[in-house]
This record gives structure tokens, C-alpha cells and sequence, in this order.
């Protein structure tokens, strides 16, 4: 289970990071169950249950263009992958345009690695 910090402006990502205990992955959405940029998890927020796509990761990648960050960050969404807030606080990799899953999401940041 890693930590994540959330990265973008809704009520539960401020009430989250500022809580006592960190958000942390329970499940990951891929068959590998390892994480990567552009994965949905599941978070453990402030004791609920929140999916969240990953739009950051400190591992180290092996392919090219996809850039290495010192934080975990994600982004909360709903179940139809619309992002909760309205706002993305942290520039994102230009790499996520190809995934599908992350279409609305590109429409809310402003800033690309």
C-alpha cells in the first residue's frame, strides 16, 4: 500500500491531506496490480472508499518519455472517470493524451511534462 498525495482542488483531496493519516492504495486496476501513470486505484481517503488516477509515480520508468516525479500524485474521480475538482495543482505528463481514460482530465490541466 503506498501513499499518495492528491493533487487536485475538491473538498475531500483538501480535507484528505490535511487529515492525520496520509491517503494510501488499496486495490490497482490492471492485471500486473502495480501502478503506473494513467492507472485507476482504489484510495483509502479520510476512512471512505474514492477511485483515483495516478498521474504521477517516484518509480523509475524504463520507457522513454515518461517522466519520473519525487511525489506520488493522483487525481480523484468518479465512476464514469470525471475528475471531482476543478483543478489540477501539479503539471501532468504529456504521455496520459493517449489514454483513454484520462480524456476529461487532460481538458483540466494546464500544465505537461
Amino acid at each position: 500500500m503506498s501513499r499518495m498525495k492528491i493533487v487536485d482542488d475538491s473538498k475531500l483531496a483538501r480535507d484528505g491531506m490535511a487529515y492525520k493519516r496520509a491517503p494510501k492504495i488499496i486495490h490497482v486496476y490492471n492485471k500486473k496490480r502495480i501502478g503506473s501513470i494513467g492507472d485507476t486505484v482504489l484510495l483509502a481517503v479520510k476512512g471512505q472508499k474514492q477511485k483515483a488516477i495516478i498521474v504521477g509515480c517516484k518509480n523509475y520508468n524504463r520507457k522513454g518519455g515518461i517522466p519520473n516525479f519525487d511525489t506520488n500524485n493522483c487525481v480523484l474521480v468518479d465512476d464514469q472517470n470525471t475528475p471531482l475538482g476543478s483543478r489540477v495543482t501539479v503539471p501532468i505528463p504529456a504521455s496520459l493524451r493517449s489514454h483513454p481514460n484520462c480524456t476529461k482530465l487532460i481538458a483540466l490541466a494546464t500544465n505537461f511534462v
